[in-house]
């Protein structure tokens, strides 16, 4: 990529960032001081503190310094924090003017996989860890829940309603499609989000003899069912 293009495009960034950030501040969205997180919107360190009481991700690392306890603190935080920006992002994406949305090119999405189709693989199981609503974010609740797959088990297409998600791989390999973008692979320690309403075409063990685990994080509207799968056709 030529350097010129590369700087328009990091100077187009900036000003999405810019934008965002003001809109935060004079909906009285973000605090005062953002120093030192990513950036400090309401809400964000009450997640932060949830997702810390998690037993997998209090295996995840174990600390063995005082600064590396600081550090894994603060890695959590900036999860926590980048889970509600995203939200945010996309809520401010979708109030500004068509001219101000960058375009782009997707392939078409492949059928989904229907409830009778995915019955002949073994299918996850969704336990859920924790629920808590966000104090300061009003109707807003945190859950956390461990998604287990079975070795070659696929998911129902589905959706997760109004709910921000947050998926992170904590065992084996899973192949994963939402529509309007291309199918991808995610190992162990990579993850990925849903924005609201995505619809989930595709989520599967890519392994025949080995099982795969995610944790997966909503913050959806208190009371909300956390999974809508595509009725049968």
């Amino acid at each position: 990529m030529p350097e010129s293009r590369a700087r328009d495009i990091e100077r187009g960034k900036q000003a999405v960032r810019g934008r965002l950030w003001c809109r935060r501040v004079d909906g009285d969205g973000a605090t005062d001081d953002p120093y030192g997180k990513i950036p400090g919107f309401y809400g964000a360190d009450a997640a932060a503190a949830c997702l810390a009481e998690l037993e997998p991700w209090k295996r995840a690392a174990i600390p063995v310094t005082d600064d590396q306890k600081r550090s894994a603190t603060m890695i959590g935080m900036r999860i926590a924090s980048g889970l509600l920006v995203a939200g945010m992002t996309a809520t401010a994406t979708a109030c500004s003017p068509a001219a101000d949305r960058a375009t782009a090119t997707v392939p078409a999405a492949p059928a989904a996989p229907t409830a009778t189709a995915a019955s002949q693989r073994p299918s996850e199981t969704l336990s859920p860890v924790l629920e808590r609503p966000l104090p300061n974010v009003k109707g807003k609740t945190f859950t956390s829940a461990i998604v287990d797959f079975p070795p070659n088990a696929r998911a129902v297409a589905h959706r997760h309603g109004a709910a921000f998600v947050y998926a992170y791989v904590l065992e084996g390999t899973v192949r994963s499609q939402l529509a309007g973008e291309p199918v991808r692979t995610y190992h162990q320690g990579q993850n990925w989000v849903e924005q609201p309403g995505a619809h989930h075409l595709l989520t599967e063990n890519t392994s025949r003899t080995k099982v795969a685990k995610l944790l997966v994080i909503f913050i959806s509207n208190t009371g909300d069912k956390l999974k809508i799968e595509d009725p049968p056709t």
